[in-house]
């Protein structure tokens, strides 16, 4: 897959690595946006799980359904 990507655009692996290396010092930064298996960047992905988690932690509970729709009434 990725030697049809980079048939597309006309380079080789050497010259690919070459280009990106040859970045990497100019900006003295990585070049390229990582992102996760999910499409998301890497503090995107760092944000949504810790939501996730203070949203775990502080969820409200109930025991029973009538407890739940009387908390959606209360809203």
């Amino acid at each position: 897959m990725r030697k049809l990507i980079l048939d597309k655009i006309g380079l080789d692996m050497s010259s690919a690595v070459k280009i990106l290396l040859r970045n990497i010092i100019v900006t003295q930064s990585f070049p390229i946006e990582l992102r996760t298996v999910n499409g998301f960047t890497l503090e995107e992905e760092r944000l949504m799980l810790a939501d996730a988690e203070d949203a775990r932690k502080n969820a409200k509970r109930f025991t029973t359904i009538e407890e739940f729709l009387a908390d959606l009434d209360a809203d």
